[in-house]
């Protein structure tokens, strides 16, 4: 994943993730139809920060833009990263803002070495605090469960 790295570190979410799925989905298709412009079809279809990361690893790794065979594969194995980021559930009691999903994937960087998804769900019912639940494990760091302890 070294090569690819730096094109998730935007990427906090798995709605996200999916979203960018879908734009490197129409990417490859439009490999399939290289007519020797590749540069402009990537900008139409991807965001400008995202474009240039994607030029950037292309040139790189030595892909020729008029190889639609190598752009192809270039732009699948980016999906399989992708797609091979593990995935956190968290459940929070309220709709957090974009700067809590960031501070709250950095932590799973930082503390897991690890950059995960997260699959954010609002339960109202915990009051605060969040649950987390990964690989089958959940962790309660909720109000309510503090609460439901206390009386």
């Amino acid at each position: 994943m070294r090569y690819y790295q730096f094109l998730f570190d935007s990427i906090y979410t798995k709605q996200q993730a999916s979203h960018l799925a879908d734009q490197l989905q129409r990417l490859e298709e439009e490999t399939y139809r290289v007519d020797g412009n590749f540069k402009k079809k990537i900008t139409s279809l991807l965001p400008y920060e995202t474009t240039m990361n994607v030029i950037d690893l292309l040139v790189k790794k030595g892909i020729d833009m008029k190889e639609s065979r190598q752009l192809q594969q270039f732009v699948q194995e980016i999906k399989a990263e992708l797609n091979n980021l593990p995935t956190i559930s968290i459940y929070l009691a309220i709709d957090p803002t974009e700067e809590v999903v960031k501070a709250i994937s950095r932590w799973f960087t930082d503390n897991l070495s690890l950059k995960v998804l997260l699959s954010i769900t609002v339960s109202p019912t915990l009051i605060g605090g969040i649950q987390i639940l990964y690989k089958g494990l959940i962790r309660d760091y909720s109000l309510r469960k503090t609460l439901d302890g206390q009386f």
